[in-house]
């Protein structure tokens, strides 16, 4: 065989074997995140499972692990034991999920998902105005409460005010009484002068 048969083999085997290699080491890879973030689910390390979900997604994305990654993630962010449930994050999920190629029964069950979570947000914004308002009106009756408890204060002590008001006027009128008493003695006592004084003069 000459060196020209055999460069030639060596390109066909290069040409033929090392795009091959190259996907399966993609393919690899991906598989090990795949694995790992299994494992980190069945531990219920949530986050850390769908971080690695989220590198086959970004890294990997022609493998056959990408499509059933991007599901998990969204799948892991509505789980009812996940401390950490984000709709937002799932609902993000989803939208990359619907742009993949999926079979009608994956595509109806994925859009079935997305009208629930859309559902949830409402309710929850619903919730949450209400809670607000709940808030809101709290801290208006507790601002009323303040009010009319410092309108009863004022209102006590200008009974009191009062009281004390109407016991002068009770002293004041006794001591107009008396002042009056006093000026009719000393009308009694001028009289009783002035008779005595006539009587002296007159003659004998």
């Amino acid at each position: 065989m000459s060196i020209r048969h055999i460069i030639i083999i060596l390109c066909f085997f290069l040409t033929g074997c090392f795009p091959h290699y190259l996907v399966s080491d993609v393919e690899f890879n991906a598989r090990n995140h795949m694995e790992l973030a299994a494992a980190k689910e069945n531990s219920s390390n949530f986050q850390e499972a769908i971080q690695e979900y989220a590198i086959i997604s970004a890294k990997y994305p022609d493998t056959r692990y990408c499509k059933p990654s991007v599901w998990r993630a969204a799948l892991l962010n509505l789980h009812p034991n996940n401390p950490e449930i984000n709709y937002k994050a799932a609902q993000d999920w989803l939208q990359i999920y619907l742009k993949l190629p999926l079979s009608p029964e994956e595509k109806e069950i994925a859009v079935l998902y997305n009208a629930l979570i859309l559902q949830i947000n409402v309710t929850l914004d619903e919730k949450n105005k209400l809670l607000t308002n709940t808030e809101r009106q709290n801290k208006n009756m507790a601002i009323l409460t303040q009010k009319l408890k410092q309108a009863q204060i004022k209102a006590a002590q200008a009974r009191g005010e009062l009281k004390k008001l109407s016991s002068y006027e009770a002293e004041l009128s006794i001591l107009k009484d008396k002042l009056k008493k006093m000026k009719e003695i000393d009308v009694q006592l001028h009289k009783t002068r002035k008779g005595s004084n006539n009587k002296s003069f007159e003659p004998d």
